[in-house]
């Protein structure tokens, strides 16, 4: 597992290099201060997902008066041509919410990219509906990968300004053309959540699946409704026709089992040693917080399982 000693940890995201040397990023904060509240990004590697060398801090919040002077958040991590990209959202409980870019030639030093931000809520996407403490526009969390054609994307955290506010969670996809980002439409999820935190999208098996994260309380009235005692905070997959979906909630109930020993947030899917694994962020009032040893996920027909 991994611990910052005297800090909290908040989301985090990996990159495994094609000798086996794994990265991991984490949001990271003084533990005497709130969770959530001033959130930098650090760095760790591994060999085995299960000890870890930390790096300290790589990207840290700007001033004030900068684009990224609140509270930062999640992100990915994605290979190019000259090196890494890693992209991160800023203010992300704030109504100057966006995303951001770094690039790095190594993986260990990183530069914000001159062009920052890339990326701010557009039409349909802003909702100002702030409920029971939530943002009143989500935008974060970005997820980095190619398109069918090789252009760039950022898959974001959002919500549908169309939909019911209970079912108005969403995965906003925004392309890289001509060298900016265009904010387009929105990947076909089926409504069933206010967020759909960390989205990721990956194949398994032979299958696709949006891997997300949410809370028991912030889903639909109807899937709470019919689906109520299986709901866990935790992370979920969809399953979809393709890496663009359609994506359908098949299976009402986290990837990991309720029985295991850990019940970590913000899980990603990381493929090692041949398979996939889960590593999420565990908080811990009597302890310090921590990212859980590596969790084993197999496809299980139209849902993912952890064991």
């Amino acid at each position: 597992m991994l611990i910052h000693p005297g800090h909290h940890l908040g989301d985090a995201w990996f990159h495994v290099e094609p000798g086996g040397l794994a990265h991991a990023f984490y949001l990271v904060c003084p533990d005497d201060v709130p969770r959530h509240t001033a959130w930098d990004i650090a760095h760790a590697t591994s060999t085995d997902l299960v000890g870890w060398e930390l790096h300290g801090t790589v990207i840290e919040r700007g001033t004030d008066h900068e684009w990224d002077g609140g509270c930062l958040a999640t992100g990915s991590v994605l290979a190019t041509d000259d090196g890494y990209l890693l992209a991160y959202t800023a203010r992300w409980d704030e109504p100057r919410v966006a995303t951001g870019l770094a690039t790095s030639p190594d993986l260990f030093t990183w530069t914000k990219h001159p062009d920052n931000p890339v990326s701010t809520p557009g039409a349909g996407y802003v909702t100002n509906r702030p409920w029971q403490g939530r943002p009143g526009t989500h935008w974060r969390d970005p997820f980095l990968r190619r398109d069918g054609a090789g252009r760039l994307q950022q898959l974001v955290t959002a919500a549908r300004t169309d939909l019911a506010d209970d079912a108005s969670g969403t995965v906003a996809v925004v392309t890289q053309s001509s060298g900016r980002w265009d904010v387009g439409g929105p990947l076909a999820v089926d409504a069933v959540t206010r967020e759909v935190e960390c989205p990721q999208v990956i194949e398994v098996d032979g299958a696709w699946f949006l891997v997300f994260s949410t809370w028991p309380h912030l889903f639909a009235d109807a899937v709470r409704a019919e689906h109520g005692p299986r709901l866990r905070p935790g992370t979920y997959a969809m399953v979809g026709d393709g890496p663009d979906g359609p994506f359908r909630f098949a299976h009402p109930e986290p990837i990991v089992p309720a029985d295991h020993r850990d019940q970590p947030y913000a899980g990603q899917l990381i493929p090692f040693g041949g398979g996939h694994v889960l590593i999420g962020t565990v908080w811990r009032d009597d302890g310090p917080d921590l990212l859980c040893d590596p969790i084993l996920v197999t496809r299980d027909g139209d849902g993912l399982r952890g064991r």
